[in-house]
């Protein structure tokens, strides 16, 4: 069947329906993720992989939402960002998904609240039947929308496989596509420059999500089985969730929902209005976290309408370095929805248009008083205070007293880096500087796990960065005496 130009005008609204479902996904995985209690997520193992297992979907839907992106840009359509929001206590509408002919409406919650609804959105379809494409793009399922895209792609591959790229109406190798921050070193399959590329992006994102029973018959795409995702389209060595993208989203929800029955709801945040005792002694009005979410979740849809519809989304401010870009939003939120959580309120994500670097700047300032997560004028100044003191990478010196506002009471208590607001996986600038508690590798070798700490908070950075505060200078010793490395007895690396 010839691939005509309403075959590609259909396809367009699939590639940007993917851009709507997988936006979508982002902070209602995030906010289920977040309200795993901090002080539980210390006290247990198995509650931290718990929540670091639900937080690599999260990140790994941030890179479906690039990938869908690069699809738009390669066949020349521009990407649109739906300025999305989600509100705490609205059922919100689930774009492009009818199960059973009927909306499906998905709320804010907790993670034992919302993990049945993040099962139905990730589930695969089991019936066997090509899926035929739509011209409204609804969908019983995900898996469904994905079937239907593949339909489409298909019939595209083969109808201009033998055609030069130069002479294709369609195709744009090489078109706007981003690979954003350490994506490229955590996965595969990035920038779309070959029509293999576009087979193995879309077999990247569905393999990933929904698994095996999304292939629609004798195509030419590849999935995984038994809830595992190929190997070429699991994560990169790098990639710190690399033991969990190994298999599909559906696998991964489902796990969590077993082990969710030997959890007690106590080490969850709900919103019942009653602080938590994590809650720190300096956090701003409950008002003012929320207001600022608002500030950082539009500017954050913005400059990626921007930079995808560009094909360049930097990292850091490109106009202005000393103004927060990109990524320092997206780390905001690790602490944001956490802090939100704390008060006994469900986090909201809402949009205002116009907002500027420097809005967020005053954002940032009003909910973090002591710089702890976000890096500017202000920080360098304290930061300046110390100078002999740039191995003080995330709390595992003595400090007290010292560090970040001084909150710091004992070694490894606070956060009290004064090297740099990032971690040491390539992300930041504190090369020579000391430990951060998160080596990925040392001399081409993967430490031990027990050597890269384990973070109070959550990693929702999208270029992967590792986690802020660690829990002890103990793990940190024990990693590096099997690597032959010793420690001083704050927990300070020394050469041998």
């Amino acid at each position: 069947m010839a691939f005509l130009k309403r075959d590609a005008e259909l396809l367009f609204k699939h590639l940007q329906a993917l851009i709507d479902v997988e936006l979508f996904t982002i902070p209602l995985y995030l906010t289920a993720a977040s309200s795993v209690s901090s002080s539980a997520a210390d006290a247990s193992s198995e509650i931290q992989s718990l929540q670091q297992e639900a937080v690599s979907v999260a990140v790994q839907e941030m890179y479906h939402l690039q990938q869908a992106c690069n699809l738009c840009n390669a066949f020349d359509v521009s990407p649109v960002i739906p300025q999305l929001e989600l509100q705490a206590g609205v059922k919100t509408l689930v774009p492009h998904l009818d199960p059973n002919d009927q909306p499906f409406y998905a709320e804010l919650g907790n993670l034992p609240a919302v993990i049945s609804a993040l099962i139905e959105v990730e589930a695969p379809d089991d019936d066997p039947k090509p899926v035929t494409p739509n011209e409204q793009v609804t969908y019983r399922s995900i898996a469904d929308l994905y079937k239907a895209t593949l339909e489409l792609l298909a019939n595209y591959l083969n109808t201009f496989a033998q055609t030069p790229a130069a002479l294709d109406p369609y195709f744009d190798p090489g078109h706007k596509q981003v690979g954003y921050g350490a994506f490229p070193t955590r996965f595969n399959f990035n920038q779309i420059k070959t029509r293999a590329d576009v087979m193995n992006t879309i077999n990247a994102i569905t393999d990933q999500g929904e698994g095996t029973l999304v292939a629609p018959q004798n195509s030419p795409f590849l999935f995984g089985s038994d809830g595992k995702v190929r190997p070429e389209y699991q994560g990169l060595p790098a990639d710190r969730f690399v033991k969990w993208d190994i298999y599909t989203h559906y696998w991964r929800f489902t796990d969590i929902q077993s082990k969710l029955a030997g959890v007690p709801a106590s080490s969850f945040y709900s919103g019942n209005g009653q602080k938590s005792p994590d809650l720190p002694s300096w956090a701003p009005p409950l008002a003012t976290l929320q207001s600022a979410m608002t500030t950082i979740w539009s500017y954050v849809l913005d400059v990626m309408q921007s930079g995808f519809a560009a094909g360049n989304l930097p990292v850091n401010n490109p106009s202005d370095p000393s103004l927060p870009g990109f990524n320092s939003a997206m780390i905001a939120f690790k602490y944001l929805i956490p802090m939100v959580w704390q008060y006994g309120a469900v986090p909201s994500f809402a949009y205002t248009s116009g907002v500027t670097a420097q809005d967020v700047q005053k954002a940032m300032d009003a909910v973090d008083p002591w710089c702890l997560y976000h890096w500017d004028a202000k920080s360098s100044q304290v930061r300046a205070q110390y100078p002999n003191d740039l191995n003080v990478c995330q709390g595992l010196n003595v400090c007290a007293g010292r560090g970040w506002g001084g909150i710091a009471t004992a070694a490894g208590n606070g956060a009290c880096a004064l090297a740099d607001t990032h971690t040491c996986t390539g992300s930041n600038s504190c090369n020579g500087q000391g430990g951060c508690g998160y080596f990925s590798s040392l001399d081409g070798k993967t430490l031990p796990p027990c050597l890269r700490g384990r973070g109070r908070t959550i990693d929702v950075a999208v270029g992967g960065l590792g986690n802020h505060i660690i829990e002890s200078r103990r793990c940190l010793r024990a990693g590096l005496e099997q690597l032959g490395i010793g420690t001083d007895v704050a927990g300070n690396q020394n050469s041998q």
